[in-house]
């Protein structure tokens, strides 16, 4: 198991300097001279060409490559002109909020959603399948900034119970922090939720009809235990490698989310560096996400392993 695990984050090192390259790669694809940006249009030559040199940009491609991951090695990410800061600090000082949001989004997402997609396995072809599948198509088709605008209308504006923006840190109680987040996170959440209860739903039907199932209930055992302990715990292996995976699509998914609700996230931070041309924010922000997505997906793949030991990554 440990040779597993240890062979498991190797193989993820690759993976995370492909993601590092590429990040470069897409930044120097994007229009416009960053010198040009920072200094401001109809600023003199010289100045210009000056910062290029401060930056690095008239070295060769390869160059600037190779002194980019040497800086990453170092957990440097460069300085933001614009906020006058490290790029790894402002990130640090985000990571708490994006996380908040998905965590609280994750813990609305997996029960509801597993519940829904046992209920939807157990009585198939019914009206509750139908009612609750149809709940999951609306979930997953719903447009979450189309859905987050109505939230802020009826919670907010309306009803006055929950705030229409801004962020409560954990610090000044765990309430206050809730009912800041409680709003975005139930809109992050519920595309998630369609899509948990669709693919919970699939697995209970594929382990409803295997044969120790069938048998459990020619020997007389009661049906709550049947589905529970042997239809339910077989089908939660393969629902555990998909809650990794949505834990990761609610991290990257929160940009939208944190723009709507002013939540001082990375989301956020992403997006107004895109605003403010800021290329070293918007580098340093895509290649935490890419990182931060891989590391979750490195995790799920030993925690599979652990809840299945037959797993064998080869």
């Amino acid at each position: 198991m440990t040779w597993l695990i240890l062979r498991r984050i190797a193989q993820a090192v690759p993976v995370m300097l492909i993601v590092a390259i590429l990040t470069f790669l897409l930044m120097k694809m994007l229009p416009g001279d960053p010198a040009i940006l920072l200094a401001g249009e109809g600023a003199d030559p010289d100045k210009i060409e000056a910062l290029r040199r401060s930056l690095g940009l008239d070295r060769p491609l390869l160059v600037q490559l190779g002194y980019w991951l040497l800086n990453l090695v170092q957990f440097d990410f460069g300085i933001s002109p614009f906020l006058n800061q490290p790029v790894s600090e402002a990130i640090l000082e985000r990571i708490p909020v994006t996380l908040s949001v998905a965590v609280v989004a994750f813990v609305m997402t997996l029960p509801v959603g597993i519940a829904m997609g046992v209920v939807a396995a157990y009585w198939r072809d019914s009206w509750i399948d139908t009612t609750v599948m149809s709940l999951a198509l609306a979930g997953v088709s719903v447009p979450n900034f189309w859905l987050a605008i109505l939230a802020v209308i009826l919670f907010s504006v309306t009803l006055g119970w929950l705030p229409s923006a801004g962020y409560v840190p954990m610090r000044e109680g765990f309430f206050p922090w809730l009912h800041a987040l409680i709003m975005p996170a139930a809109v992050l959440a519920l595309f998630q939720i369609g899509y948990l209860a669709r693919m919970t739903r699939s697995e209970m039907l594929e382990v409803l009809d295997q044969d120790y199932v069938r048998t459990a209930r020619a020997k007389g055992v009661t049906e709550v235990r049947t589905v529970s302990k042997h239809a339910f715990r077989n089908a939660l292996v393969s629902v555990l490698t998909v809650s990794g995976y949505i834990f990761s699509l609610l991290v990257g998914g929160s940009v939208v989310i944190e723009q709507i609700f002013a939540l001082p996230g990375i989301g956020r931070l992403l997006v107004q560096a895109i605003m403010a041309r800021d290329i070293v924010v918007v580098q340093g922000s895509m290649l935490f996400l890419g990182f931060l997505f891989v590391a979750i997906n490195v995790l799920v793949d030993i925690l599979y392993t652990i809840a299945d030991p037959r797993v064998n990554y080869d």
